[in-house]
């Protein structure tokens, strides 16, 4: 018991660790009456959450030090672990609960909090983390970590890539943060039933949440932050100081939809490329403000044809929308299911890349501004708007601009065009209003203006 006093103070710290085998299926109290409850610490090499284990005995003193449970290079399976997920769950009602294991960690059993519960669980693996059975901790935090390099001095165990899978669903009102040395797979729903305040995932490579063969999607309450080919992961930070193994490729590919009622939704990538361009699929942010970075490239199959970009985009809906990119283009889905609804300004910067924003139905409300390089002759930008009105806020095309809307065409702004201006309204047999607050300029490929 380490409970906090009658009339003050915090519940205190347990640390149960066996070098390689842990098997702990017993009860502790860490409450406090008037602080903080305390925290559990569990420091075996693998831990495997399960329906029953078959070691209560090792626990009887609360106490397994690094140095028991080992036989021989202590890496055989003599030295596999297991935790029973109801005994876990009343070590939860008693305060937060962190798990290290030096290579991997398994949760095969279903691990749900009582109601009411705001104590966190933190799960911290040298190797992977696979998460098998659903969790869901009413509103305490949970934390996952996999790759962490230094194992409390005593080095990590396993080989290869250190990923988090998330195959069941997580659910709390509190956060969840996700840091991989490698990948981020999430093949399940995070908030398929409570809907976490905020989601965090980060990647030293890539970041999948994969819905054409599995479920996965992201449902908040809040914001949701996206990194991959993360390098802050290995300044020490997180725990990470090495980074990934293999090739980093650093992609965002979501195909399950992404719900945050209203939060800021980021994605960035320093390495890769960001993909959302999957039928069916939902990037919601609501009145959110939805940004997007991506410095790397891929290849896409276009009906049939092979096409690199830095940005494909799907369907997404925000309150103001920011997209860049810095060595690919910005390409667009033409599945008028697949548009971009944003209800304040939009940004697209490509650097010195082309920028295809062909939906035909898209609902751009607010001003749109545009930026690339305008000494790039190739650097086209097609515009094709749904809405009543469609403002051109700040433009620098270093090739062609063409603008299709339905209705009222406004320049709000300074539009500069290296190439040829084609600026076409009231494309849908309406009357249409062509505004100009600003003039167009146009630069030839030899310098001079019109």
């Amino acid at each position: 018991f380490t409970r906090g006093g009658e009339l003050g103070g915090d519940g205190g710290l347990i640390e149960t660790s066996g070098k390689e085998k842990l098997i702990f299926r017993g009860n502790t109290d860490r409450t406090a009456r008037q602080g903080e409850a305390g925290l559990l610490l569990l420091d075996p090499r693998d831990i495997t959450i399960g329906e029953t284990g078959s070691d209560d005995s090792a626990l009887d003193d609360r106490t397994v030090n690094f140095g028991d449970h080992c036989s021989g290079d202590c890496n055989n399976s003599n030295s596999d672990i297991s935790i029973s997920a109801g005994k876990l769950q009343a070590e939860l009602n008693g305060g937060s609960v962190l798990l290290e294991a030096r290579r991997n960690i398994d949760v095969n059993a279903s691990i749900t909090a009582n109601g009411g519960n705001t104590n966190n669980l933190t799960l911290v693996a040298g190797n992977d983390i696979n998460i098998n059975s659903a969790i869901d901790l009413d509103g305490g935090d949970l934390s996952l970590t996999a790759g962490d390099n230094g194992c409390g001095g005593l080095g990590c165990l396993g080989s290869g890539q250190r990923n988090i899978t998330i195959d069941a669903t997580l659910d709390t009102s509190g956060t969840i943060t996700l840091n991989a040395a490698d990948d981020v797979r999430i093949w399940e729903a995070i908030g398929s039933s409570r809907a976490p305040a905020s989601f965090t995932a980060r990647a030293g490579n890539d970041i999948l949440v994969e819905a054409t063969v599995f479920n996965g999607s992201i449902t908040t309450n809040g914001t949701v932050s996206l990194t991959a080919a993360d390098a802050a992961l290995y300044s020490g930070g997180t725990g990470i100081t090495v980074a990934a193994n293999g090739t980093v490729t650093g992609n965002i590919s979501i195909e399950g939809d992404i719900i945050t009622n209203g939060g800021d939704f980021t994605a960035t990538t320093t390495v890769g490329y960001f993909d959302n361009w999957f039928t069916g699929q939902s990037l919601d942010a609501g009145a959110g403000l939805v940004t997007i970075k991506s410095d790397g490239t891929g290849t896409f199959d276009i009906s049939g044809t092979n096409v690199t970009a830095g940005a494909s985009l799907g369907n997404i809906t925000a309150g103001s929308l920011s997209i860049a990119t810095t060595t690919d283009q910005i390409i667009q889905s033409t599945d008028s299911t697949q548009s971009l609804t944003v209800t304040g300004t939009s940004s697209f910067d490509a650097g010195e890349y082309r920028i295809n924003l062909q939906n035909v139905a898209n609902n751009l409300q607010g001003a749109i501004n545009i930026n690339l390089g305008n000494t790039v002759t190739n650097a086209d930008v097609i515009l094709n708007n749904n809405a009543t009105n469609t403002t051109l806020g700040t433009v620098n095309a270093g090739g062609n601009l063409t603008v299709n809307t339905n209705r009222d065409l406004i320049l709000s702004n300074n539009v500069t065009v290296s190439g040829r201006a084609q600026l076409n309204f009231a494309q849908d047999n309406n009357n249409g209003i062509f505004t100009a607050q600003t003039g167009v300029t146009t630069y030839s490929a030899t310098g001079g203006s019109t």
